[in-house]
């Protein structure tokens, strides 16, 4: 576990160098902040303070895309009845300046500016920036209105003959970019490795709610690894599979027993006996192997990249088995038929004061199995494209593995007279790291 801690503390570390590394050269920064200077200026519509200046506002439109990558803030809407966003900076100008007659004052703190990220896609690549803004105004010449927030300006870098030239293709304040954000870099095709650690239970009812008094029944704390593969439609959903392994494990233990079998068994012929055994200090370990292939819902909600994360589906499985025993038996077989006891014969498991050795014998499984599965933690990026999940979940077995059905020497058909169904559960801990393959083919 400390291993797993020291790995994951790495990956963060290395995550965070990765985000704050260097995202743009010294001369293309200068570029943009001569930009956003231009910005700030043709931004106000007025030279005055009395009347807009058509200069400024043919001189604002040209600073940005024809056809924008991101939508408009409005950061000059005094009401709720006013557009949140606009379409072009056209549009944007034509209703800031009609609102506000004599224009506005813009002021940009430049020493607070920076460059958080880089956007890409088949038409556009470039950089997001974010400033602080301030804005102040007569609104419809009746209402003083101002604001002060942040905003995240997307500009394009568009290659020229001589030298690159750039322009303003979007606008966004802090909770839209946080939306942008999740949206942009959570959507894709992910290739993940992931493991857990918790506790896992061959779960017989009838053992575990009726015969306690008999047997002491300790479930065992096992580890499972796996690869995922999965595909996120939109930020919230997405779908899931992949392949990983799993070992579900409990003993079953009983201290003392000396009475005839509830139950009627039958022979290597095919005829019934009844077992009379006396066990002491019986321990049967059942432990079962899986392949397993999840088919999973996957659902995310939160701002940002980070995220609380719901995974739901059913994993199918492939099973092996097999259980071991220590203590010491002694077991005989009386069958009815002939009124006869049978001892000491081991080609039919009768015998005196054995010692259980705990060798590893198969048991009789089912070739496959079904699991109910869910769940729930939060994926914390490490990196641009790199995610770490820290959650739990539960495995639920829907599917019978039939231990009751197990005619082997000491097992729960000796002591329970219908032992009934044994499912496979599981629940505990999980962590794992994935990759957004997305990004690979988004770069080209």
């Amino acid at each position: 576990m400390k291993k797993i801690i020291a790995i994951s503390a790495f990956l963060m570390l290395l995550g965070s160098v990765t985000s704050f590394a260097q995202l743009i050269d010294e001369a293309k920064l200068k570029d943009i902040t001569s930009l956003l200077k231009k910005y700030e200026l043709y931004n106000q519509f007025t030279t005055d303070g009395n009347i807009i200046d058509a200069t400024y506002t043919q001189n604002f439109v040209n600073l940005f895309d024809a056809i924008l990558f991101q939508e408009l803030y409005n950061d000059f809407a005094a009401t709720k009845e006013e557009s949140f966003s606009f379409g072009s900076a056209q549009e944007y100008m034509q209703v800031v300046t009609k609102n506000y007659p004599y224009g506005v004052d813009v002021t940009l703190d430049m020493a607070q500016m920076k460059v958080v990220d880089v956007f890409r896609t088949k038409t556009k690549a470039g950089y997001i920036v974010m400033v602080p803004k301030k804005t102040a105004g007569l609104y419809r010449s009746k209402t003083f209105y101002r604001s002060n927030k942040s905003i995240y300006i997307f500009i394009t870098e568009v290659a020229g003959e001589k030298q690159s030239d750039f322009k303003i293709s979007g606008i966004l304040d802090p909770e839209s970019y946080q939306k942008y954000q999740g949206n942009n870099t959570i959507k894709g095709l992910y290739l993940g490795l992931q493991g857990g650690y918790g506790a896992t239970m061959v779960y017989n009812q009838e053992a575990f709610m009726n015969y306690t008094d008999l047997y002491v029944i300790e479930t065992q704390q096992n580890m499972n690894f796996g690869f995922e593969l999965s595909y996120m439609f939109t930020r919230g959903f997405g779908l899931g599979t992949g392949v990983g392994t799993n070992t579900y494990s409990t003993n079953y233990s009983i201290d003392y027993f000396n009475e005839p079998s509830p139950s009627k068994l039958k022979d290597i012929d095919g005829d019934e006996y009844i077992p009379s055994i006396y066990v002491r200090d019986l321990v049967e370990t059942d432990v079962y192997e899986s392949i397993e292939i999840p088919l999973l819902l996957k659902f995310r909600t939160g701002k940002g990249k980070t995220a609380f994360y719901m995974d739901m589906g059913i994993i199918y499985s492939l099973i092996s088995g097999y259980y071991t025993q220590e203590g010491t038996s002694t077991r005989s077989g009386y069958y009815p038929e002939w009124q006869v006891t049978l001892v000491d014969i081991p080609e039919y498991d009768f015998y005196t004061d054995k010692p259980l050795d705990a060798t590893q014998t198969d048991l009789v499984v089912p070739s496959s199995g079904l699991s109910a599965y869910v769940a729930m933690g939060l994926s914390i990026p490490l990196s641009h494209n790199f995610y770490m999940k820290l959650g739990a979940n539960v495995r639920y077995g829907i599917i019978d593995m039939e231990l009751g059905t197990n005619s082997h020497a000491n097992g729960l058909a000796d002591f329970i007279e219908d032992p009934g169904d044994t499912f496979l559960h599981c629940g505990g801990v999980e962590f794992g790291i994935s990759y957004n393959l997305s990004s690979i083919w988004k770069n080209k």
